[in-house]
């Protein structure tokens, strides 16, 4: 089988962090976690870090058939 992807693929992704996407927002209903410094939340860098995978891989993924490709 051919693979389109090569070794290598490099990507950034810029993005300045809102109050919204820091830990006391990931659960505004938790006391704990309203407690917590305004710091960026795991739970949105997990979503960040797949969304600039999904960037880099765009170009590739569009060449193929798919639900996903655009």
């Amino acid at each position: 089988m051919k693979t389109m992807l090569k070794p290598g693929i490099e990507y950034t992704l810029k993005y300045r962090v809102p109050r919204e996407k820091t830990v006391p927002f990931v659960y505004p209903e938790s006391d704990l976690f309203r407690e917590m410094p305004e710091v960026f939340a795991t739970a949105f860098m997990v979503g960040f870090m797949e969304w600039a995978c999904m960037e880099a891989l765009r170009p590739t993924l569009r060449r193929v058939s798919g639900p996903w490709a655009p």
